[in-house]
């Protein structure tokens, strides 16, 4: 097994629905203490179970809406679709995150679009 990003080997067989759960894990984890600030206002005391499902639901609700921004079908990514999606992200980040952080992560994830037929 080879180097791998969120869960895809870079080195495997994989297509663009595993490099998307790639960069939504990858934007969860990135983003958890930014995304945990917005769900304590009103939250009502939510388990750690629940709020690791909102954290997920609302990054998901976030890049389907980026996807379906650039006329892309969640479900059937294309590579064109991701790369758009990563741009968005890219510059959406930098409000929150160190810009070398953010330039890290957007590198590794682009390894793995530019890697798709």
């Amino acid at each position: 097994m080879g180097e791998s990003i969120y869960g895809v080997d870079k080195q495997g067989d994989y297509g663009p629905k595993d490099v998307l759960r790639a960069i939504e894990n990858c934007f969860v984890d990135a983003h958890k203490d930014v995304i945990d600030s917005f769900l304590s206002e009103g939250s009502g005391g939510l388990s750690e179970e629940e709020k690791d499902k909102m954290r997920k639901l609302d990054v998901h609700y976030l890049v389907k809406g980026i996807i379906e921004k650039d006329g892309g079908d969640y479900e059937n990514p294309t590579k064109k679709n991701l790369q758009y999606l990563i741009d968005q992200l890219k510059n959406f980040s930098k409000n929150f995150r160190n810009p070398e952080i953010v330039e890290k992560h957007y590198f590794a994830i682009k390894g793995l679009i530019d890697i798709l037929k």
